[in-house]
């Protein structure tokens, strides 16, 4: 039933899960930072501690080997509907259900075995919250404000972003 989405554990209701918000927006914030210098990866890959450098100070990280944890200067929120959303169902299609089975390969004369699942309808309003402590520069919170929206607007959130699913239209 959560092919979909994720329902809250304690409110039973679908949401997106901060971790999951925090993902997008930092994969947006490195495309961003990718599209103004195409070495960005080729100099992050030399110098894996300048790109953590950049990154923890809007982001936070998770030290390894057990170390203590960096708090980043951006919280995200788990985004919960306004409203309890109206559900509705959706099909995904296994075209080659043996060929996923591991028991032969994709040919055409597997039978295609629809998959279905529930997903939140179309309109239904989610608030997202993101708190942007005090202490960051300027253009950080530019530039983190603009990947928050670009994640919201056109990157979306979660499986079948293209068929426009997870994407947001922004109301403040």
């Amino acid at each position: 039933m959560e092919r979909g989405f994720t329902f809250h554990r304690t409110l039973g209701i679908p949401y997106i899960p901060a971790e999951s918000i925090k993902g997008v927006v930092r994969l947006v914030y490195l495309v961003e930072k990718a599209q103004e210098d195409p070495n960005f990866f080729e100099n992050w890959a030399r110098e894996d501690n300048l790109f953590w450098n950049e990154l923890s100070k809007p982001f936070g990280r998770m030290e390894k080997e057990g170390k203590s944890a960096q708090r980043g200067k951006v919280v995200f929120l788990d985004a919960l509907p306004i409203e309890p959303p109206e559900l509705t169902l959706e099909i995904i299609t296994c075209h080659y259900p043996e060929y996923y089975e591991e028991r032969r390969g994709p040919t055409e004369d597997q039978h295609p075995r629809p998959l279905p699942f529930l997903a939140v309808a179309p309109g239904s309003k989610f608030r997202f919250i993101l708190l942007i402590h005090e202490d960051l520069e300027e253009e950080f919170r530019k530039r983190v404000r603009e990947a928050f929206e670009a994640a919201l607007t056109e990157h979306g959130f979660g499986a079948k972003t293209a068929l426009g699913h997870g994407r947001f239209n922004k109301n403040v």
